[in-house]
């Protein structure tokens, strides 16, 4: 049985589908993730013995305005989100290197289109193909003469 391909159309409207139904959060800065990241990191050890504080002092329960099942629940939720995000970094992860593939092959048809028109050009009647030899020259010297990253789109 044959498997339903998605255009890639089709997986934008349905991840926009899905961030429509995410909890909102407004985007951060990369700053402003750094220090969330940083304050965030705890061992989960200290975590535990955080949740069996909350739930052995009602004073430390009430302090914090926070019971030790909700505390649980936010550790469990964590957790179930962090599981979300091992399946969208190995979904990225497969599109990313899907695409690498795609990007290779058209890089390698086009270099041997070329050095298929260099040989050509060779002879009279493929003179046609001279300008098109000549532009790709032109490029592939002010390519090599533009600092790296310049330009560039992925």
């Amino acid at each position: 049985m044959a498997k339903n391909i998605l255009r890639p159309e089709s997986v934008i409207e349905q991840l926009r589908v899905i961030r429509d139904q995410l909890p909102a959060t407004a985007p951060m800065t990369a700053e402003q993730r750094k220090v969330i990241r940083d304050a965030g990191r705890l061992s989960e050890e200290i975590v535990q013995q955080s949740l069996s504080l909350i739930g052995s002092s009602t004073m430390i329960a009430s302090a914090l305005r926070r019971e030790d099942e909700d505390f649980r629940g936010l550790i469990d939720e964590r957790d179930r989100w962090m599981g979300v995000i091992g399946e969208v970094k190995a979904l990225l992860n497969g599109i990313e290197g899907a695409n690498l593939i795609r990007r290779h092959t058209i890089a390698t048809v086009a270099w041997r289109a070329y050095l298929l028109a260099q040989q050509l050009a060779k002879s009279p009647e493929h003179a046609d193909l001279l300008p098109t030899i000549e532009e790709i020259k032109r490029l592939k010297s002010y390519e090599r003469r533009k600092p790296k990253g310049a330009g560039k789109e992925e």
